[in-house]
């Protein structure tokens, strides 16, 4: 079966965006991860307010 250089690019560019992709979601989910770990609720705060911004 002979595929189009057309339908060749297109699917390297789709194995080499796949990857990169799953990398960056990968890196925002530990970034979330990293942020919500440092940030300590208050006492006393409503839960709707209940994280300070204070790093400490």
């Amino acid at each position: 079966m002979k595929m189009s250089s057309d339908t060749r690019k297109a699917i390297s560019v789709i194995l080499i965006y796949v990857p990169f992709l799953s990398f960056l979601i990968g890196m925002a989910a530990r970034l979330k991860e990293s942020f919500h770990s440092r940030v300590k609720p208050q006492r006393g705060d409503s839960p709707s307010r209940q994280y300070s911004w204070r790093w400490e």
